[in-house]
Parts: C-alpha cells; structure tokens; sequence
C-alpha cells in the first residue's frame, strides 16, 4: 500500500480524531493542524502544528500543507458566531494560499444547511439560503474553494446534515431522550423527516472521498434520512422507558420557542423546525456514483447512546 501524507484540521473533534486514528492505522503519514495540541497525544506518524485559523500564523501553515496529497478541512467554529467568518471563511482561504494544488486534494466539510429550507428536496444543485451564520459561512467557504478551482484547486465537498455520534453533542436527540425518560410521547406526523446521517457513516465517506479518482469539482449531499417517527420509536424501545402520556408535536413546538425565547432552552430555530419539517435530503449522487452504502438500522447506535446517557 502506498503510503500517504494527510493533513487535517479539527483533528480533536470527534470526526477528525476518528479519521486520524483510522489513517494511522493503515500506515499513512498525518499532519494536523490545531489551536489545541495538548488535546492530541503523541503518537508515531503525527506531526502536530499550533495555530488558530482566527488569526493563523502563515509560517505555521505553509509548513503543515507542505507535500500533503490529502488536505480534509474539517476545523469550523461552531458556537461563537463572531468568530464564524475569521474561522470559516477566512480560515479557509489563508489554507488554500499556503497549498499546492498540482498536488493536494482538499477535501472540505459542509453542511446541508447551506440550501433554502424551502426546498422540498435537497439536491446538490438546489437554491441556495442559508439561514444562520455558521451556514452563511459554510456557503461563502465553499464559494472561495469555486473560485480557487478556477486557478487548478483539485478540491470535493461533503455536505452532511445533522451528524449523531455517542461523543458528540446533539442537542435534538439529547432532547427527545429527555421527553422520553420523562414518560412523554410526541405525536408526529409520518411525514415529518429527521435528516441525520451516523457520524461513523460520515468517517467512512471522508476516507472514501479521499481515496476516490476523478471526483475533483464534485459536491455530494450526505444524509440517511428517515421519518422522525421511527427514530424516536427506535429511542424508545431501547430506552425502555414507560410512557405516561403524549404531547402534540405542535404544542411541543410551541413550548420550544417559549423556552427559546426565555433563554431557558437554547435552541436555534432550525432546531425548532426540526420537528415539523417534511423536507429531505438527496444522497443518491454518492450512493451511485462511489458506491457508499450507508447504515441501515439505527438501533445498534441509539442502544448505546441511551446506555451512554444512563
């Protein structure tokens, strides 16, 4: 096997410590790029460089980007919306300058929430309007990457949407886990879907992208959607918690934006319209073109997320 030089950012984070991990188990070369490094512990086959990408020290990244063949930006700020356009956008754009691109592949992490919430389909080439900060930043990164290909960039884009993960903080599962243990039901409409995707799932397609030929200049949407329904149904029964009695998902909602509103609950609105939304996403592109095959049952993962929580 030929081994490769791999660089990334947000190595700490769940997803990037994971894709770390897994490519120094198959020998390869890792470089990652973080504000945190006495978060990564020293291991062969790692090079570690320190700089924020606030305020990133150009010295730092020519030397972490030199003679990558994989670049995977996975680094954003995520909760501090002042931050969001030093980070995500011109973080961004202070990589793409220190990289060669007649030989580097940069392989960038999106979001799905980059499209207009009216859509009732997500495809890769739906309207764009992103309703938050985090995702207007997401859309004006990935604008700079078009116009970086235009000069040669050999660059992909992954756009998945709400990520679930046993380490990671989801803000919407950890609610309906909390309704459940307190004997609560929601009434939801069938039609009603939860866009999520398995943050393994989302491991797996990264090191696939990266592995891929011929897929510079592509943008693939990634979700394993299902209805919400089924998803808290799956919850329950492996919460095997009693249910006392059952709440309208209208007056949830409700509830939710009073909270919200109070400052009690923080929760953004995309999280409210979470529960009412009947939109979807597309992940057919990935699926016939490279052949990923996502996880069909959720109920290995929610099993050990309620024994997790409890």
């Amino acid at each position: 096997m030929t081994q490769l030089r791999i660089g990334i950012t947000g190595a700490t984070g769940f997803i990037g410590k994971q894709l770390m991990d897994g490519f120094i188990a198959e020998g390869h070369a890792v470089s990652v790029l973080t504000r945190s490094p006495e978060k990564l512990a020293l291991q062969d086959n790692i090079a570690v460089y320190s700089t924020d990408l606030a305020k990133p020290k150009q010295a730092v990244l020519t030397a972490f980007v030199k003679n990558l063949d994989l670049l995977y930006h996975l680094a954003g700020e995520l909760s501090n919306p002042h931050s969001m356009q030093a980070v995500n956008v011109e973080g961004t754009r202070a990589l793409l300058k220190q990289l060669d691109y007649s030989k580097t592949r940069f392989v960038y992490l999106s979001s799905i929430g980059i499209f207009d919430p009216l859509n009732k389909i997500f495809t890769e080439n739906s309207p764009k309007a992103p309703l938050n900060t985090y995702e207007k930043s997401k859309l004006e990164a990935e604008r700079a990457l078009e116009n970086e290909e235009k000069k040669g960039l050999k660059a992909v884009i992954l756009r998945p949407s709400i990520v679930l993960g046993i380490n990671m903080n989801s803000s919407l599962l950890d609610q309906l886990f909390f309704l459940i243990r307190l004997g609560i039901d929601l009434k939801l409409d069938e039609k009603v879907t939860a866009k999520v995707v398995l943050a393994d799932d989302l491991v797996r397609a990264l090191i696939l992208l990266g592995k891929s030929k011929n897929i510079d200049g592509k943008r693939y949407n990634f979700s394993n959607d299902l209805p919400l329904c089924t998803l808290l149904t799956q919850l329950k029964v492996a919460s095997n918690s009693r249910i006392i009695f059952s709440l309208s998902s209208r007056l949830f909602q409700f509830g939710l934006h009073l909270l919200r509103r109070l400052r009690i609950l923080s929760i953004s609105s995309e999280g409210v319209l979470f529960f009412s939304s009947e939109s979807s996403v597309s992940s057919e592109k990935i699926i016939n073109e490279l052949g990923f095959e996502f996880t069909k049952d959720y109920g290995p993962f929610l099993q050990e997320y309620v024994n997790f929580r409890s």
